[in-house]
């Protein structure tokens, strides 16, 4: 009986072997069991005893897991060797980058800021992406703050991107060693973000009109980024509640935002003055959604109408919101949860932006 069994169970490896190199995938153990008709016990076992076969290192094969899931694919330092040339080495990188997007599911914004940023560090090395080296995203680095003049907070951004592809390739067992360990990123200055004092909120409110006073306080009372704002349907208003929902925020996450009484009061005009039937909350003159450079214009020409010595941006106001919030007494961890932050730390950086809170806290306790 032993030896029926190890006959039995022997003769399930080239089955197994042969779906896995058909498949050309990742396959479950419970899907390669229903394919070639085994229990996912016997699967499992012959699986095992393949990667042992493996291992031999005559053999260019390897079977990589990921969870529950496996695939047998060509050895990482033979899959190298495949792509020497340059245009060779161009459709490799095209091939990894297209997959890593597929993977990642990333917000239609985040996505184009990462592609215009990876697809671009793919064409500036001479090697596919899965054999960079240290030196390689150096050099790319240098380049775009020599060529492009990038300052240290751009860069730091582009590395947060190519660790971002450099983990999911470690993950993924593309690469063996993640080049980006070697990677510094440059100090970057920590000046103060820059928000309105009360005295110029109501500067911009005096002369703000039409559409440019709804977004300034639509935007004031909510903090929204102007991504945000420009994402905007009609449906997503609440004036019974004074809440709006913000359905596509940073990360492709939801979240309510509130609303002031004087933003509920000049919305609800807008609306109303409305004749068509879009359903964008902010409608350009072509129909279709209000761009964010669109409202960015807008917010610049209000503040130099207001006689701000400074250019106003919807970011601006965004700063004023958590600033003036916390200058109220807000819990930082309420301002987190209005702004969207995925940390606190993030608002943290908005309790130093008023030195007078100094001043007037102290002398409550000291005076």
């Amino acid at each position: 009986m032993a030896v029926v069994w190890m006959v039995q169970e022997g003769s399930d490896l080239p089955m197994i072997e042969a779906y896995l190199l058909h498949a050309r995938r990742k396959a479950t153990v419970s899907d390669i069991a229903h394919r070639v008709d085994l229990s996912e016990r016997d699967v499992r076992r012959s699986l095992m005893q393949l990667e042992d076969r493996y291992e031999d290192k005559e053999c260019g094969l390897a079977l990589s897991w990921q969870g529950d899931s496996v695939e047998l694919a060509p050895k990482h330092k033979y899959v190298q060797r495949f792509y020497a040339g340059r245009a060779q080495c161009k459709e490799r990188s095209k091939e990894l980058l297209d997959e890593y997007f597929r993977a990642k599911r990333l917000a239609k914004t985040t996505q184009k800021t990462y592609a215009g940023i990876l697809y671009r560090f793919a064409e500036a090395i001479d090697v596919a992406i899965d054999r960079v080296d240290a030196k390689d995203v150096r050099d790319f680095l240098t380049s775009e703050e020599i060529e492009r003049g990038n300052k240290a907070t751009t860069l730091i951004g582009k590395i947060d991107t190519l660790n971002s592809l450099f983990d999911w390739l470690l993950l993924e067992k593309y690469i063996t060693e993640n080049p980006m360990v070697r990677i510094e990123k440059p100090q970057a200055p920590k000046a103060p973000p820059k928000h309105l004092a009360y005295e110029e909120i109501e500067l911009v409110r005096d002369v703000a009109t039409g559409i440019s006073k709804v977004l300034f306080e639509l935007m004031y009372s909510t903090g929204l980024r102007v991504s945000e704002v420009s994402n905007l349907d009609k449906a997503d208003v609440d004036f019974a509640t004074k809440t709006l929902w913000v359905r596509d925020g940073k990360g492709g996450k939801t979240r309510e935002a509130r609303l002031s009484t004087k933003a509920c009061l000049v919305l609800k005009q807008h609306i109303n003055n409305r004749t068509d039937h879009d359903p964008y909350l902010f409608r350009s003159n072509f129909r279709t959604r209000l761009s964010k450079d669109s409202i960015e214009r807008y917010m610049r020409r209000l503040g130099e109408k207001a006689g701000l010595r400074r250019r106003l941006t919807p970011h601006m106001l965004r700063h004023s919101f958590a600033t003036h919030l916390l200058d109220a007494g807000t819990p930082i961890e309420l301002v987190q949860h209005l702004l969207g932050h995925e940390s606190v730390r993030t608002t943290q950086i908005y309790t130093k932006t008023n030195p007078q809170n100094v001043s007037h806290f102290y002398s409550r306790v000291f005076p």
